[in-house]
């Protein structure tokens, strides 16, 4: 004789959220890439340790500072780490730089 059904266990509340996290709601539709965010972290973590670059990375800094001149300098951190890559690769694009290895460091990473 068992005293506790084993589909049924005493004690062990259903989740108000089940519903939601087996695809069905908001949550189950949305569909987010990590990956494309840790290549553009990987990308500028290494754009801003090379010294070909650093010329790049202290005009766009500049370039912030001069945008929001009221903003601290862990803003300016904040946003130079978010827009970088794009920044740069713009950058290169429109100013026509006459060095190939510059121009591969600003192509996206998943575009070469």
């Amino acid at each position: 004789m068992t005293y506790l059904d084993p589909d049924n266990p005493i004690g062990v509340p259903h989740s108000r959220h089940e519903w939601r996290l087996d695809g069905v709601g908001i949550l189950g539709k949305e569909s987010i890439n990590s990956e494309w965010k840790m290549y553009d972290q990987a990308q500028f973590f290494v754009l801003e340790h090379m010294e070909v670059v650093e010329p790049y990375v202290l005009k766009h800094k500049q370039f912030i500072m001069q945008q929001n001149p009221r903003r601290g300098e862990g803003w300016v951190a904040k946003k130079h780490m978010k827009e970088f890559n794009n920044w740069f690769k713009d950058h290169v694009a429109e100013s026509n730089v006459p060095n190939d290895d510059i121009k591969k460091l600003a192509a996206d990473p998943y575009s070469l």
